[in-house]
C-alpha cells in the first residue's frame, strides 16, 4: 500500500520507483519550496512553522504524484519510439506537456492546473519532469 495514497502499489507501479537521487532531489525540493512560501507568507518571528509544513507537504505529495504520472508516460514515449523506429525526444517530457495535451483535447472544458496558478499567483514557476523538480522564481522586467 502506497501509505499517502492508500491505494495498492503494484509491480512496474511508477510511484513505487525509489532511488537515492530522487529521495534526495525531493528533499532538496521540499526545502527550496519551505524556504520560497515562508519568505512569501511568514513574516520574521512568526511561529507559522506547522502550518508552512502542512502546505509543504501537501504540494510535494501532488508534484511527487505529477512526476509518477510523466515518468509513466515518458516510459509509454520511448516504448513507442523504439517499435516505430523514432529518435528520442530532444526534450524531456513534462508535467506541463501533458497538461497542455489534455487542454487541446477540449478547449471547453478547461480543467485549472496547480502548477499554472502557482506561477500566476506567487511567481513560482515548477517544471516537473520523470528525472527532476525545478522551483524558480519569477523575475520582474
Amino acid at each position: 500500500m502506497c501509505a499517502r495514497t492508500r491505494l495498492p502499489i503494484r509491480r512496474g507501479d511508477p510511484r513505487s520507483v525509489s532511488h537515492p537521487w530522487l529521495d534526495l532531489q525531493h528533499a532538496e525540493t521540499t526545502e527550496r519550496l519551505r524556504m520560497l512560501l515562508r519568505q512569501r507568507f511568514c513574516p520574521p518571528g512568526a511561529s507559522e512553522e506547522a502550518r508552512l509544513a502542512r502546505v509543504v507537504a501537501i504540494l510535494m505529495d501532488y508534484l511527487r504524484q505529477e512526476q509518477a504520472l510523466v515518468r509513466a508516460a515518458g516510459t509509454i514515449q520511448q516504448r513507442i519510439n523504439r517499435l516505430l523506429g523514432r529518435p528520442a525526444p530532444r526534450q524531456p517530457l513534462t508535467a506541463f506537456d501533458l497538461h497542455l495535451f489534455y487542454q487541446l483535447l477540449d478547449v471547453r472544458r478547461r480543467q485549472p492546473y496547480l502548477l499554472e496558478d502557482l506561477e500566476e499567483v506567487l511567481g513560482l514557476r515548477m517544471i516537473v519532469t520523470q528525472d527532476t523538480m525545478e522551483i524558480a522564481e519569477r523575475t520582474t522586467g
